[in-house]
């Protein structure tokens, strides 16, 4: 088994990620999300309705973030190439690595929800709140390794022959920021800002799919140059000061 053939597979990762994820929430009904400004009875009924289902779907969401880690490695591994972009590299693979972590927490929230959705609805309404706020503002490791992508790439002054194109940088630095209009929603029940409207959730959830795709089919060529030229398959040597 070669190191291409590996790095590859993690680069396939990244869109693993994002079939088997939004394939857990249909399966959940988590598309679209329970609304924030339901009663506690109906959050509760909504818990009740086919909750094999729920759990079937949620346990697929659980199980697609392995997928994370291995996509943030391929990603990583690119950047170590570019001279002097080891500490970028590094702010990405910690977003990935944490990005991972937060988008489990929350997930097993909603699983520990389904496993007994006939208690209280007053409960129910409560730990779904817990769930879905750090589910949906979850832009701190999303936004740490667009930053470490975006400034990976621009730190790669060569014209010729780059690592990842120029244009990647920008639109990773531009995505992640993106996020961000989605720490509102803790000021609304309702409207494009709640944890279920347009610019919180739908912008959001489509800009974080296609970054993942359009960072997996750049890193994927990256790596086959790379496999192309051996001499440029391993990272960029270090300085290291006198």
């Amino acid at each position: 088994m070669t190191s291409t053939r590996v790095q590859l597979w993690c680069a396939w990762s990244g869109p693993a990620f994002i079939v088997l994820f939004f394939s857990g929430m249909l399966v959940a009904s988590l598309l679209p999300p329970p609304e924030p400004d339901w009663t506690a009875q109906r959050t509760a009924e909504f818990w009740r309705s086919d909750p094999d289902l729920k759990r079937l779907g949620l346990s697929l969401m659980m199980a697609s973030t392995t997928f994370l880690a291995p996509f943030g490695v391929a990603i990583f591994l690119q950047l170590r190439r570019i001279p002097g972009a080891i500490a970028p590299a590094y702010t990405a693979l910690a977003g990935a690595a944490v990005g991972m972590v937060a988008v489990v927490v929350p997930t097993i929230m909603m699983l520990s929800i389904a496993l007994r959705p006939e208690r209280d609805p007053e409960i129910t309404q409560a730990l779904t709140d817990l769930a879905f706020v750090p589910f949906v503002v979850n832009w701190p490791p999303a936004l740490v390794q667009a930053l470490g992508l975006g400034v990976g790439v621009l730190m790669d002054r060569r014209r010729e022959d780059p690592v990842l194109p120029r244009w990647l940088g920008y639109y990773a630095l531009w995505t992640g920021f993106l996020f961000l209009p989605g720490t509102l929603l803790v000021f609304f029940l309702d409207g494009v800002w709640a944890w279920n409207g347009i610019l919180s959730f739908w912008v959001v959830a489509v800009l974080f799919g296609m970054f993942q795709l359009v960072v997996f089919v750049q890193v994927r060529a990256a790596i086959l140059r790379a496999a192309a030229t051996p001499a440029s398959a391993e990272p960029a040597p270090e300085a290291v000061p006198a």
